[in-house]
């Protein structure tokens, strides 16, 4: 259900793009003073503080709105903990190499990056003035208020234009790469019934993905 890119293709933008969400997420766990900085269960280890998450671009509404624009693309460069980060580096590399072997490195680019910021944006417009009914959690709910990180809008993107592209290309891997669209974004309704996602950007990426390679 994984396409490969082509033999003797070169996808040089998806490996940039890789380590450089590798590299920020050293650095904020460096500023954070360790992997265990936060506490939490097991599979949000590697965490950094919420402190280091904004330092290093993580978006949160009001300071977008107090000025600070570049979160709504910069947000997209880091990642909650190492279990957020792999699997976000797994589902980009199942489906970017190929796209980028098709459609080329400049074009890769341009879908990832407006599909981030159509991310940022829904996410924006959408998350204001949440109700809390999980009365257990308040705290917890209230110190993490709004913040988002995670390339996953940009992930989105890219898994919404594999699959617009897999239905109107006459091509060796247009059928792997439709399966493996399909796959995703089944398996993403599940993130729906998971408290703290931020849906409202995996949508607004998707949707700006298709678009954009439309």
């Amino acid at each position: 259900m994984r396409p490969e890119a082509p033999p003797g293709s070169r996808t040089p933008v998806c490996w940039v793009l890789l380590l450089t969400w590798v590299a920020v997420h050293v650095a904020a766990l460096v500023a954070s003073g360790g992997v265990r900085a936060t506490p939490g269960p097991w599979w949000q280890w590697g965490g950094p503080t919420r402190e280091a998450l904004l330092r290093f671009g993580g978006m949160e509404p009001e300071l977008v709105r107090l000025g600070d624009w570049h979160r709504l693309l910069t947000y997209g460069f880091v990642h909650a903990f190492v279990l957020h980060l792999l699997l976000n580096a797994w589902v980009f590399l199942a489906v970017g190499r190929l796209l980028e072997s098709v459609i080329g490195s400049a074009r890769l680019v341009l879908v990832f990056t407006l599909s981030v910021l159509g991310g940022g944006v829904a996410h924006l417009l959408l998350s204001d003035d949440r109700i809390v009914e999980d009365l257990g959690r308040v705290g917890e709910l209230l110190a993490n208020k709004g913040l988002m990180v995670g390339a996953s809008g940009g992930v989105f993107g890219i898994v919404g234009a594999l699959g617009l592209w897999s239905l109107r290309a006459d091509h060796p891997q247009a059928r792997a790469a439709r399966a493996t669209a399909l796959l995703f974004l089944v398996l993403s309704v599940a993130l729906f019934f998971v408290p703290g996602v931020a849906n409202d950007a995996h949508v607004g990426g998707l949707l700006v993905g298709v678009l954009v390679m439309a």
